[in-house]
């Protein structure tokens, strides 16, 4: 088969039903020549002809395009807003931004703390340690055990 006598295929003949110019390669005779591409070509004629056929409108139908034409109208005719009131939006972002900026302060340093410098010998390390280990509770929970003990003080009075 021939490029000059290749099938149409429905691509191309839809291509053809809207007026488009056929695919390099396909030949016009052919569509004539061709029983097969003919009864499509044929078939798909009628089938747009029934489509296309005009059949009377309700008067629903009428009056809905009426107001659909109406409205599209109203809106092509209605006037553009002015360009000022379209570059509202921008101006009050871009004026927040710079009021932003100008009151934007940065946040305080911490002050600068001092780091006492310790010095301890083995054995007082060492001492510390074991204190630490002997004990029967952290000595974090010294001031809730004295809140206690102050407690238990004043009930027994």
């Amino acid at each position: 088969m021939n490029m000059e006598t290749r099938h149409w295929n429905d691509d191309d003949l839809l291509d053809r039903v809207y007026g488009l110019d056929p695919a390099p390669g396909l030949c016009l005779a052919h569509l004539d020549a061709c029983p097969d591409c003919s009864a499509r070509w044929q078939a798909l004629e009628l089938r747009r002809s029934a489509v296309t056929a005009s059949q009377p409108l309700t008067p629903a139908a009428e009056q809905r395009l009426r107001n659909q034409r109406v409205a599209v109208f109203n809106r092509v005719e209605r006037p553009r807003l002015a360009w000022i009131w379209r570059a509202v939006p921008a101006g009050a972002a871009a004026f927040l931004f710079f009021i932003g900026i100008a009151l934007h302060r940065p946040a305080p340093q911490p002050p600068a703390t001092q780091v006492a410098s310790v010095t301890l010998t083995d054995e007082q390390l060492f001492a510390e340690i074991a204190s630490v280990v002997n004990q029967d509770a952290p000595r974090a929970a010294d001031p809730i055990r004295g809140l206690f003990a102050e407690n238990s003080s004043k009930e027994a009075q």
